[in-house]
């Protein structure tokens, strides 16, 4: 299950979102406690919600894969 795990993390931020480390953070921001928003040079925002456990890149979800465990930061 843990390499299960590893690998769909490195599939979202390597495969997916990788090119993101060639740009710039232009912006960041938390909202409350569990939201947090990251803008990047390019024009890519990133908005992860540690509570409700969801991500959105540019507006649009994405989905969590069944591999990787929800974190209870409650």
């Amino acid at each position: 299950a843990r390499i299960a795990a590893q690998k769909a993390t490195y599939d979202i931020t390597i495969k997916k979102f990788g090119h993101l480390k060639r740009h710039e953070i232009t912006g960041f921001k938390k909202s409350g406690k569990s939201v947090m928003e990251t803008e990047f040079s390019d024009g890519t925002v990133v908005m992860a919600d540690f509570v409700e456990n969801t991500l959105t890149v540019n507006g649009k979800s994405v989905e969590r894969p069944s591999e990787i465990p929800i974190a209870d930061i409650r």
